[in-house]
């Protein structure tokens, strides 16, 4: 099951990792990527998606990895994105009448600083 509801992700810190990053046309003809991402939420495995066109998926990716080829524009191969990990906020946006959980302040793993045994975070 997917979720991305803001009563269901509470606002805060998550690392995620990345496990699908398919991408779909809606019936207005505009292309969206569905990014998936796997997660703890309160001890417990979960899966947040999130939904965007692709002229907002610059933070994401970016997070993931993919090269900036030209200002906004990405070489995205999706298989590449799989299994990395992200660290990011959720917040609360409301759009019109509904509450939506959004991915926010993303970092590659990569970069974050690492303990003293060597692990990210």
């Amino acid at each position: 099951m997917i979720v991305n509801t803001a009563s269901v992700f509470p606002e805060g810190e998550y690392i995620m990792t990345c496990s699908q990053v398919p991408a779909e046309v809606n019936r207005r003809g505009t292309l969206f990527w569905q990014f998936e991402f796997k997660t703890e939420l309160e001890g417990e495995p979960a899966t947040y998606s999130e939904s965007c066109p692709i002229w907002l998926c610059g933070p994401l990716f970016k997070a993931l990895g993919f090269k900036e080829v030209a200002p906004g524009s990405y070489d995205v191969i999706p298989p590449g994105a799989l299994n990395k990990k992200i660290k990011g906020k959720i917040i609360h946006e409301k759009v019109k009448d509904q509450v939506y959980a959004r991915f926010r302040d993303l970092t590659p793993m990569g970069s974050l600083p690492l303990t003293e045994d060597g692990i990210p975070f």
